[in-house]
């Protein structure tokens, strides 16, 4: 107690199969994060804008405090990005007194190719519908294969 500041967790965890969280748990975590003051960080470096245009705290429906992102803001680009709650926000630079900067920190090529794709997905948002069932068919065709 008093001694953690934050909670990072992938609300999906992506290295080992995009597996979703038990019902329940991110809840579970952003009330301890509410309850003892803790900043709750959710890596969307691998779900970012792939699950729902907000994410996974769109399809999950739980709200980070600090969110991460990585080259899916940038259409495949290499680039990363972080976002978060206002008063958190603030406190980077230039209105805050944190620095941040990146070697790749706004690198136009990435930025422009992000647009893109992200003006691609909010004009066709069936494109999240498209996904959903794909992975249902192949989800469900793999459980059939390997029951043989």
């Amino acid at each position: 107690k008093n001694e953690i500041a934050a909670i990072i967790v992938e609300p999906v965890a992506g290295n080992m199969g995009c597996i979703l969280p038990k019902p329940g748990f991110l809840a579970g975590l952003r009330n301890i994060c509410d309850r003892e003051g803790m900043v709750l960080i959710f890596d969307e470096v691998m779900t970012g804008f792939r699950l729902a245009p907000g994410g996974a705290q769109e399809k999950l429906q739980v709200q980070a405090d600090l969110v991460t992102y990585g080259k899916v803001i940038g259409g495949g680009m290499p680039v990363g990005a972080f976002g978060g709650k206002k008063a958190i926000m603030e406190k980077i630079a230039p209105l805050g007194n944190v620095y941040q900067a990146g070697t790749l920190s706004g690198n136009p090529i990435a930025m422009i190719a992000g647009y893109t794709l992200l003006q691609e997905l909010r004009q066709n948002p069936v494109i999240y519908k498209e996904l959903d069932e794909k992975t249902v068919y192949l989800q469900d065709g793999l459980d059939k294969a390997l029951q043989s």
